[in-house]
């Protein structure tokens, strides 16, 4: 059983830059934290782009559980991160509010950094 806190990440995405968005999965998939969970919500309301992400993710997420969702209609990042917030179910909660041009940092480092005792901490990771 892993003792690990589970850290959530939520990710709201439209029409993303498919290349940056290959690299920010892949430094998703590459952490080296044992005890994460990503939450996707895609907002284009298009299913098409719905489709070409979520193919994305589950071709390139593979150490993480990942849960997937789509906006009907449009919503715009604030109605859509207060959907993806009242559907995960975590600890710490890292919000990915832009498409990373770079490696993330390693998340191991960032949570030995918040080891006192919290109910739930939302860390936004701008970049």
């Amino acid at each position: 059983m892993n003792n690990k806190k589970k850290v959530v990440i939520l990710l709201a995405t439209y029409r993303p830059n498919m290349v940056f968005f290959e690299k920010l999965l892949t430094s998703l998939n590459q952490q080296d934290y044992s005890n994460l969970e990503l939450y996707i919500r895609d907002d284009s309301a298009d299913k098409e782009w719905s489709s070409e992400i979520k193919l994305m993710v589950s071709t390139v997420i593979t150490k993480i559980t990942f849960h997937f969702e789509e906006n009907e209609i449009n919503l715009g990042s604030n109605r859509t991160f207060e959907l993806l917030t009242k559907e995960c179910i975590g600890i710490i909660l890292l919000i990915v509010t832009k498409t990373i041009f770079g490696s993330l940092i390693k998340f191991q480092n960032l949570f030995m950094k918040l080891k006192k005792k919290m109910q739930r901490c939302v860390i936004p990771i701008y970049h």
